[in-house]
């Protein structure tokens, strides 16, 4: 993923596009930029990242016609819903900008923003990603790669 997003900022960078880094960890951010200084600070940024591991969470079957699911634990990345603590009640679902429980929509905003283009990198199970990011990004799942 790393490699990944410093391959999409070159190249963004090369066609003189403004580029911004958004991570799960705010320190590592590069706010808008364009130039060869923009796209070091941006990979001084990606080579400071820590890999996070991805997280089990127990998935619920889903109920009513044509519904999936197995009730196994699916993985969840950085992406995805927090795991709820051991012993206490299920989690319920925090609403998000677009009503979908993604928690990331709240931490990170603009991803909602259908005005910019981006390129999401994400270890999200595919088939989590809301609608109104989904139609204004290139998502890629770690797990193609």
């Amino acid at each position: 993923a790393i490699i990944m997003a410093a391959s999409l900022a070159n190249h963004f960078i090369l066609e003189r596009a403004e580029v911004e880094l958004i991570t799960p960890n705010e320190e590592h951010n590069v706010r808008s930029g364009t130039g060869h200084d923009h796209l070091y600070k941006i990979l001084r940024s990606l080579a400071t990242l820590q890999p996070v591991a991805a997280r089990e969470v127990p998935v619920k079957p889903a109920s009513g016609p044509g519904a999936g699911g197995s009730g196994e634990p699916r993985r969840r990345g950085l992406f995805g819903r927090k795991p709820r603590p051991s012993g206490d009640e299920p989690e319920r679902p925090k609403e998000g900008r677009a009503g979908s429980g993604w928690r990331l929509l709240d931490e990170v905003p603009v991803l909602a923003d259908e005005r910019r283009f981006k390129v999401l990198i994400t270890a999200a199970a595919k088939g989590t990603i809301p609608a109104n990011v989904w139609r204004s990004s290139h998502v890629v799942f770690i797990d193609d790669m």
